[in-house]
Formats: C-alpha cells, sequence, structure tokens
C-alpha cells in the first residue's frame, strides 16, 4: 500500500477569499435583494451602511444592550461589529489553512448563521 503524499497547505488568499465569502456572501444577496425589491430608500440605504459590520452586527448590539453600555450609538456598535466580522474573517481563514477539515465544518457554520443574521437584519429593517 503506497503512503500519501500529504496534502498541500492552502494559500492564504485562498482561505481568506473562502472565509470572507462565508461571511459576506448573505449580506451581499440580502443587499442585492433590497436594491431590487425594496420599496422603501430608508431601509435600502440602512442595509448598504450595515454591510461592512453586517454578520457580527447583531451580536454586538446583543452585548451593548445586555451590557447596558452607556453612550450607545450607531457608529461605535457599526465600528466594533466591523473590527469582530474582520477578526472572525482572519481567524477562519486561520484554521482553514491548519486544520483542514475543521475549518470547512466551521466555514459551514459561519455560513448557517451569516445567513440567518442577514435575514433577521432584513426583517428588523423592513418593520
Amino acid at each position: 500500500m503506497p503512503d500519501h503524499a500529504p496534502k498541500t497547505p492552502l494559500r492564504w488568499t485562498t482561505a481568506l477569499l473562502l472565509s470572507a465569502a462565508a461571511n459576506y456572501g448573505p449580506f451581499l444577496a440580502m443587499a442585492i435583494y433590497a436594491l431590487a425589491f425594496v420599496s422603501s430608500s430608508h431601509a435600502r440605504r440602512s442595509i448598504w451602511q450595515l454591510l461592512p459590520g453586517g454578520p457580527a452586527f447583531l451580536v454586538t448590539d446583543a452585548m451593548y444592550r445586555m451590557l447596558n453600555i452607556p453612550g450607545q450609538n450607531d457608529w461605535l456598535v457599526l465600528a466594533h461589529s466591523c473590527a469582530l466580522t474582520l477578526l472572525t474573517v482572519f481567524a477562519l481563514a486561520w484554521l482553514i489553512q491548519k486544520v483542514r477539515w475543521l475549518g470547512y465544518l466551521a466555514l459551514a457554520g459561519c455560513a448557517l448563521w451569516c445567513s440567518f443574521s442577514a435575514m433577521v437584519l432584513m426583517a428588523m429593517l423592513m418593520m
């Protein structure tokens, strides 16, 4: 039985693209859907403003509300959610590159969470 050669490591660019697609793909699809089918200009504008930090926006907003942080404004929450989203993208890319099977499992979980989060955020903005 021949020995199998070890798998070549995934490039950082490929891992980052996969991670960014899992994080931002559902939100980009939601934003394009909003351009085509949402009649409220305020909702369309808000969706595009929340796009950079969208994947972590619900988590960040919930943490701000649970901790009852004073001086909370929308731009501060958005800045923190952008930072958390970028941290998630890089952490997921690192995991994909180091432990491929676990990274792909985390990638699927992240895509599911971001899809759910995009639907909830769209529903909140349409209210």
